[in-house]
């Protein structure tokens, strides 16, 4: 989720904190920090301790995701962490027709269960198709701010598994999307297209649409 901000903000409010830290420390123990170099260090050193455990203890465990909750830090960090429904629309239609399967509507609609784990410095995310055909992992995970229209996309890439795949599927394909996050007043709500390599060999890989629908929250 840093990457919202970029790793240059993220370390300056690092050192921001650290000095700010540092000020109270050295309020606390008057003139001695600036009079002894030896006094001076271990404040530098404790400061910067505690802005580490702080950052950690805040940032890598599940209290990251209910301050993504708070309307100030909501700006920067949308609160993504919880359990989504996703419908997935695919041109695997179209696609099929090339080995033989009857014409259909345009779009082949799936639906399954994305479970979006958040963190400050990292995302996770898994899938499980509702008729537990498959299920996917993200292998990377960035999320931007786009630095022109200011709207956050979240773009991964996955690895899906098939475990009993249909004579036109594959066991195992990777893909990628690119989702974008609104923040509206009704809630959250991410849309957004992706792609697969699925039997590109074929000519058989898809595309299409997704979008998620929250059924947890954080």
């Amino acid at each position: 989720m840093y990457q919202v901000l970029g790793v240059q903000k993220c370390m300056a409010l690092f050192a921001s904190l650290c000095l700010l830290i540092f000020g109270g420390l050295s309020f606390w123990r008057l003139g001695a920090v600036f009079s002894d170099f030896t006094v001076f260090w271990r404040v530098v050193s404790f400061s910067v301790s505690i802005s580490t455990v702080s950052v950690i203890a805040f940032g890598q465990t599940p209290i990251f995701p209910k301050l993504c909750c708070l309307p100030l830090i909501r700006k920067f960090f949308p609160p993504i962490d919880g359990v989504w429904q996703v419908t997935i629309r695919s041109n695997w239609n179209m696609v099929g027709q090339l080995v033989g399967r009857p014409a259909d509507e345009a779009l082949f609609v799936k639906q399954g269960k994305i479970t979006i784990t958040s963190r400050l410095f990292s995302v996770r995310m898994k899938f499980q198709s509702l008729d537990k055909y498959s299920k996917s992992s993200t292998t990377v995970v960035g999320i931007r701010r786009d630095p022109e229209h200011g709207t956050i996309e979240l773009n991964y890439s996955y690895v899906n598994v098939t475990r009993n795949p249909e004579a036109t599927d594959s066991g195992h394909h990777h893909g990628s999307a690119r989702v974008e996050v609104h923040d509206e007043e009704d809630g959250l709500k991410l849309d957004g297209d992706y792609w697969t390599n699925r039997n590109w060999n074929k000519g058989l890989n898809t595309a299409g649409l997704i979008s998620f629908e929250r059924v947890v929250a954080p």
